[in-house]
């Protein structure tokens, strides 16, 4: 994570796998506790860095809205697939779906479901609004997993909620609220062998885990005796 402005972290436990910096002339504020940023403590200042830029995706006539969209109607067995451009209004997901998906729009991105499971469709990317304003991007979740890049170059992008795994951001502002948020960067996929994991997108052997000591986020595991969460 970096901002060339400064950074606010509240919350307990998120976790990023490379290091969290921002303009130290900004500063910094944190709150909560178990936060790790990459082999650091705490975020560091680092030199102003070029915005990167991104083209839009190639939108198609049957997967582009115009005005407010509710994506979650467009899902067939709760499964999304493509690219998804909503212009001139908002894209909302109000209902738990998955997918391999990229979202386009000039108007604010709100995720406002839980036990999302997406994996970015078209270059890396997961989410990309081109608009300005407090309320570009918004992620308000728990137990999900959205990998790929979040990208509001002009506005605020905001992740709040609980045992969220998520890729890599990229906003004008960059705001996390909640608890047990891990941040994996861009170069992680998804998992070849378990897609349908939407809390451990690394777990090799777990579909329905039954045999898989280690996994410390699987509560409703029954034959998983030594899972400290179960």
């Amino acid at each position: 994570i970096h901002s060339n402005a400064g950074l606010l972290v509240s919350g307990n436990n998120h976790t990023t796998t490379g290091s969290a910096t921002y303009a130290d002339a900004c500063g910094v504020s944190l709150s909560g506790t178990g936060n790790v940023f990459g082999a650091a403590v705490s975020p560091t200042p680092a030199a102003f860095q070029a915005e990167p830029s991104y083209a839009a995706p190639a939108c198609t006539p049957d997967k582009t809205f115009i005005g407010d969209k509710d994506l979650g109607t467009e899902a067939v067995g709760g499964v999304l697939s493509g690219v998804y451009c909503v212009l001139g209004g908002k894209i909302d997901v109000g209902s738990s779906v998955s997918g391999s998906v990229t979202f386009y729009s000039d108007g604010p991105i709100v995720l406002g479901s839980s036990g999302l499971n997406l994996t970015p469709f078209a270059g890396g990317i997961l989410l990309h609004t081109t608009r300005s304003g407090s309320d570009a991007i918004t992620v308000s979740s728990s137990t999900s997993s959205l990998l790929g890049l979040m990208f509001a170059p002009n506005g605020e992008l905001e992740v709040s909620g609980q045992n969220i795994v998520a890729g890599c951001l990229v906003g004008d502002t960059v705001k996390l609220h909640g608890s047990n948020q891990d941040y994996i960067g861009c170069t992680t996929g998804t998992d070849p062998i378990d897609p349908i994991d939407p809390i451990d997108p690394i777990d090799p052997i777990d579909p329905i885990d039954p045999i898989d000591p280690i996994d410390p986020i699987d509560p409703g595991d029954p034959g998983d005796p030594g899972d400290p969460g179960d």
